[in-house]
């Protein structure tokens, strides 16, 4: 259906209603899902949509909105809302119309045929397989819930200036929970993955950790209130890095002057050896795109660089607005305005392995999972989260696994010092990817 969309028609009408510019988005998806319970499937999806995105133009007003297509969907009457909606929104003076200069960078790694034409039946097969993977692992261990959702999608952004770009990609998720129990004692524990080919899926290993770690917090304990080094596993700390970071470096943020990084580019914001990397084009990343969703190519280049600020995030508002050009970092949903945010941003490896961040550790926590991380707060860098599952090191070694603990730091002074190793290992995540760090003298709160 997506190429049944009459793109000239779309821009016509919408101009013989006002229309200064138009731009028409076109998603397919096709989707597996698999969902169990107790190691039993209880849900089962495979399905495909069709939505249409539009964003018009009148002047310096605009407005957009999305609709699922089928084929008795009027196209035409949607522009006709779109239109009256942008005629009676207020005006913007920074607007400068829909995104122009389409185009898409060479990029490797994005679509996995293996993954595009995956079965259920083997999708069935691995969330079962996942689940009785942690059954067997432990009498004491159980599994809670499995799934896997298989994504393959492609877009197609169009605009009245007579640009169009399209795009396939692949994706999956892939989830498991396992839980614990001794007598009156319960402890559980999950791990998520988001991948872009099959191969990349390593769903024994990931059960076999879930089901370890389930076990251990059974034996959980609270520790005492105290400075602590912090070692955070690559996939939290990336959490951590797009909540506080990936603000921080919005340009619409800066430019509406909530960053405290707005004036640094080109000072020194942290660590000489802590660099950070928009990196679209890595394979096989989550992030890795040949377009941002505006249709502006991707393009790889230093946030941070050995600690000095390098570049703000914009999309094609906000680099306008500077008289600059987008980086190609436009996140948004159909119809709606974009938003800078990274496509994949990465904490640039080191040289440590993470066996001897651990052992070189005296009195610290290794943060494995945890609530609230999402409160921080990246204008004042309060950095804190309640650590959900996580284990104290002594003298290198680790000890037993903690619970009832929250830690507490500020971001932008992690960021000057604190953060003293980072591991060789980076840990693919949705939009920051991070290897596991350690953090020095974060304060824990306990007993």
């Amino acid at each position: 259906m997506i190429s049944l969309i009459d793109y000239d028609r779309i821009f016509k009408k919408a101009e013989s209603l006002g229309a200064s510019d138009i731009e028409v988005v076109v998603l397919k998806e096709n989707s597996n899902h698999v969902s169990t319970a107790r190691g039993l499937v209880y849900e089962l999806k495979v399905g495909e949509t069709v939505k249409l995105g539009l964003r018009v133009s009148v002047g310096k007003r605009t407005a957009g909105i999305s609709a699922a297509i089928t084929p008795n969907t009027n196209i035409e009457s949607l522009v006709e809302k779109t239109i009256e909606i942008a005629k009676n929104s207020p005006e913007d003076p920074d607007w400068p119309g829909v995104a122009k200069g389409l185009s898409k960078a060479d990029v490797k790694g994005v679509f996995d045929d293996k993954l595009a034409t995956l079965p259920i039946e083997d999708a069935i097969d691995v969330a079962v397989e996942s689940a009785k993977l942690v059954n067997d692992y432990h009498a004491n261990v159980f599994p809670i819930s499995s799934g896997i959702r298989v994504y393959t999608t492609e877009v197609t952004i169009a605009n009245s200036y007579g640009e169009e770009v399209s795009r396939k990609a692949t994706s999956m998720f892939f989830g498991i929970m396992a839980g614990a129990k001794d007598g009156t004692k319960n402890g559980s524990y999950g791990e998520y993955m988001i991948l872009r080919r099959f191969s990349d899926l390593k769903y024994d290993e990931v059960s076999n950790l879930v089901a370890q770690r389930a076990l251990d917090s059974l034996d959980a304990k609270q520790i005492p209130t105290g400075k602590y080094d912090l070692i955070f596993e690559g996939r939290i700390f990336s959490l951590l890095l797009e909540t506080l970071l990936a603000q921080a470096v919005s340009a619409y943020n800066v430019q509406i002057g909530r960053s405290p990084l707005r004036g640094k580019v080109g000072e020194e914001i942290a660590a000489e050896h802590i660099s950070f990397l928009e990196d679209p084009h890595m394979p096989w990343f989550p992030g890795t795109k040949e377009f941002d969703d505006e249709g502006i190519a991707t393009k790889r280049f230093y946030v941070v660089e050995n600690g000095v600020l390098r570049s703000f995030l914009y999309d094609y508002y906000t680099a306008k607005k500077e008289g600059k050009e987008s980086t190609g970092n436009a996140f948004r949903g159909l119809g709606q305005r974009g938003f800078p945010m990274p496509n994949n941003v990465i904490l640039v490896p080191g040289d440590a392995n993470e066996e001897e961040i651990i052992s070189e550790t005296k009195r610290g926590v290794m943060v494995c999972s945890s609530i609230g991380y999402w409160l921080s707060n990246y204008i004042s860098g309060q950095m804190n989260g309640t650590i959900s599952h996580g284990y104290l090191i002594e003298d290198g070694e680790i000890k037993h696994a903690v619970k009832g603990v929250a830690f507490s730091d500020n971001f932008y002074e992690v960021l000057k010092g604190k953060l003293d190793m980072i591991a060789k290992e980076l840990k693919p995540s949705m939009r920051i990817a991070s290897p596991m760090v350690r953090v020095k003298d974060s304060t824990i709160a306990g007993l």
